[in-house]
């Protein structure tokens, strides 16, 4: 028996005709081969994959995600979706994209043409936690002027902490250029700035899985960029 297929979602994006030819250019370019499935204003980045619950990430599958969103991020403003949301088909997509549409128009006007910033801060040896979360609060009040909006994020281990911002494009090196000088002025600590990436902390969607395999895409959307780190 032949394993079921349906459509991994890697991101949702405008369907406009500028947008189009972008993503043209950049299939060519990347030599991915996504597909754009449109209803109205809106377009979801899809790949062809198993309609079913990997009990582990596919590696390939995962590398795919990764370039497609990269791919689009380069090219246009997008609505990053979590890796791992199949649909049955292209029609579930745009029953997704049609349920969704005022929340999705709202989160690529808040992300319109900007990036993921993460700071990453961790205590050299010798520093304590007061220095670190101070040095954070500092960080923030420098750069929150700059972005559109911050976020804590959670530290990987003790004596660590990060956060990450919304930037806009032409303010990105400028601001990173920025966070790199404050760490000269605190030898307790280290500071690592990384991106740009997907603005996957500042929007979330969501799939619920279905009992056959996959998700239906009935999506929850949160716009978060309230949030201060």
């Amino acid at each position: 028996m032949s394993e079921a297929r349906g459509l991994a979602v890697h991101a949702v994006v405008r369907n406009t005709r500028t947008d189009r030819a972008l993503d043209a250019l950049h299939l060519r370019e990347s030599r991915l081969e996504y597909e754009l499935v449109p209803r109205g204003d809106l377009a979801a980045a899809v790949t062809a994959a198993p309609f079913r619950d990997a009990t582990e990430p596919d590696p390939e599958a995962l590398r795919t995600h990764e370039r497609v969103v990269e791919a689009l991020l380069r090219r246009s403003t997008l609505v990053p979706v979590p890796f791992g949301l199949v649909a049955r088909d292209e029609h579930a997509v745009r029953e997704f994209l049609a349920r969704r549409r005022e929340d999705l128009e709202d989160a690529l006007e808040y992300l319109d043409n900007s990036y993921e910033m993460r700071v990453h801060v961790s205590l050299r040896a010798g520093g304590d936690g007061q220095a670190l979360q101070g040095f954070l609060r500092m960080l923030h009040g420098s750069l929150r002027g700059q972005a559109r909006a911050a976020r804590r994020l959670p530290g990987k281990d003790e004596g660590q902490a990060a956060a990450a911002f919304l930037v806009g494009r032409g303010e990105w090196l400028r601001l990173v250029e920025k966070a790199t000088r404050w760490e000269g002025h605190h030898p307790e600590v280290e500071l690592r700035v990384t991106g740009p990436w997907p603005p996957y902390d500042f929007v979330t969607i969501e799939g619920p899985g279905e009992p056959d395999g996959g998700a239906d895409l009935e999506a929850t959307h949160e716009l978060d960029g309230e949030q201060d780190a």
